[in-house]
């Protein structure tokens, strides 16, 4: 019996140690391997985003960085005589106040002449294709000993010419001159004043030349202003603007700065400051109308002549072409460009293109005065005014 139970103890005791070994080389796969449970796929599926972020990161911070990059204007090409000779007129003035329009590939120079109103030359693949041609405007309508001030602005690829007569009667003539290859000019008389009346001419932000129409009642001596476009076309009609110099007309924002306030062409109103004063502003317009181009409502070109301390005949001692970013009342200078300094400009005036910007000056070069052209490439942005 005893032999019986102890066969029987040792039996159950090998079937122990059996499963025994069996869960032991369970639990050991289990800690060599891993089980691939979700819980633990987790973390890994969470490691795999960062470099997707970073990545992003990356991708913002360099659109940030060429965001912020500095705007700098640079010069692109330099064309040390226009035409590729010197200017030869023996009629011009001094060739102050000249005026440039470029059209089709043709750059055609004005200016004022002794003998007749003013004379262009035209210059195309840096050669003159037509030569100091007279432009006499006054000399079928207009008797010269009658003229008063004048004064010309380009508008697009045309030209005002306004002229003052004095004498009986005093008023003014405002015409839009369009110009050919060959130098010869058309006229085309696009305001005339009444007797008594006065006229200006404004330059545009959008590179366009305005009239101002000045309109006085006889009944109390107030004025009406009346904006017209170059074809002589009523704008607005400005009611409670007061007299001064108008520096600029802003297309884009609808205001005009003059002096030191701003008007509101739509409302025919002064601009108002929180105490109800004229709203005051520095934008530093004090430079030639044909000088100063916005290209949308923020962007802002100028070119500022300085003049040459000590000469006697007006002439400048340089050039410089700003851009600026345009706010409320103020500007923020971003890039200057200095015409070079070896020869003391006479004058200078800008031509705005799609992507660039011509500086046209007069110098002496080699002893005679010269027309000169700088290319500088625009760094504004465009900006939809819808």
């Amino acid at each position: 019996m005893n032999k019986l139970l102890m066969s029987s103890f040792l039996i159950v005791m090998i079937v122990l140690s059996a499963c025994g070994k069996n869960d032991s080389s369970d639990d050991t796969d289990a800690a060599a391997k891993p089980a691939d449970t979700p819980e633990e796929v987790i973390p890994q599926a969470s490691t795999l985003e960062e470099p997707v972020t970073e990545t992003t990161s990356k991708e913002e911070d360099a659109a940030l960085q060429q965001d912020a990059a500095p705007q700098t204007l640079t010069l692109q090409e330099k064309v040390d005589q226009v035409g590729n000779s010197t200017l030869f007129s023996s009629n011009a003035q001094d060739y102050k106040g000249f005026e440039i329009i470029e059209k089709d590939g043709y750059t055609y120079f004005i200016y004022d002449s002794k003998d007749h109103d003013l004379a262009v030359s035209v210059e195309k693949d840096n050669k003159w294709v037509a030569e100091d041609v007279p432009i006499n405007i006054t000399d079928s309508s207009l008797p010269k000993d009658s003229l008063g001030d004048r004064e010309l602005i380009s508008s697009g690829d045309s030209l005002l010419y306004n002229l003052e007569v004095v004498g009986e009667s005093d008023y003014h003539v405002v015409y839009k001159l369009t110009f050919d290859p060959t130098g010869s000019v058309t006229a085309e008389l696009v305001k005339q004043t009444e007797d008594g009346e006065d006229a200006d001419l404004v330059q545009g932000s959008d590179g366009k030349a305005y009239i101002f129409n000045h309109i006085q009642d006889s009944s109390d001596y107030s004025y009406e202003r009346v904006l017209m476009n170059d074809k002589g076309e009523e704008l607005y009609s400005l009611k409670n603007m007061e007299d001064g110099v108008v520096d600029l007309l802003d297309v884009h924002n609808g205001v005009i700065y003059q002096e030191d306030t701003v008007y509101d062409i739509k409302v025919d109103d002064f601009i108002w400051d929180e105490h109800g004063q004229e709203m005051s502003f520095d934008l530093n317009f004090d430079v030639a109308p044909s000088n100063v181009y916005k290209s949308n409502i923020a962007d802002l070109y100028k070119l500022d002549t300085y003049l040459c301390a000590g000469c006697t005949d007006g002439m400048a001692a340089r050039a410089d072409l700003s851009y600026s970013t345009n706010g409320t009342y103020e500007t923020t200078e971003i890039s200057k460009y200095t015409l070079p300094t070896e020869a003391a400009v006479y004058d200078a005036t800008m031509v705005v293109g799609e992507d660039s910007i011509n500086v046209y000056s007069i110098v002496e070069f080699k002893g005679n005065p010269t027309l000169q052209k700088y290319t500088i490439g625009r760094i504004d942005q465009p900006i939809s005014l819808e």
